[in-house]
């Protein structure tokens, strides 16, 4: 007869195995979870903003000052979707209008 340490011993051992096989779901979960979190943080305003002196972080003015990058390139890249989320995004959002006005001058 089996003592009751072995049996909670096996089941845990069985919960561990059932666990392993699930565990690309749990990873894509706490993927899900850790945009959930940024996303509150972004509301919150707890997160760092970009600024004209922020680096482009990616492409053709990689690197440049947001401020000497053309607005036509960064109103693009939010019309086309190419950025979905994100400090940039909001950068470009909320300097929307003085980047709308550099391009029609």
């Amino acid at each position: 007869m089996e003592s009751i340490l072995e049996q909670i011993r096996k089941e845990r051992i069985k919960q561990n195995e059932k666990w392993g096989e699930r565990r690309p779901e749990l990873i894509q979960l706490a993927a899900v979870i850790v945009q959930w979190i940024e996303c509150l943080d972004r509301n919150n305003r707890q997160l760092p903003k970009f600024t004209d002196n922020t680096p482009m972080p990616f492409g053709k003015y990689k690197d440049k000052a947001l401020a000497n990058v053309p607005a036509e390139y960064l109103l693009w890249l939010l019309s086309d979707n190419y950025i979905s989320d994100g400090l940039l995004k909001d950068y470009i959002v909320e300097n929307k209008e003085q980047l709308t006005k550099e391009v029609i001058r």
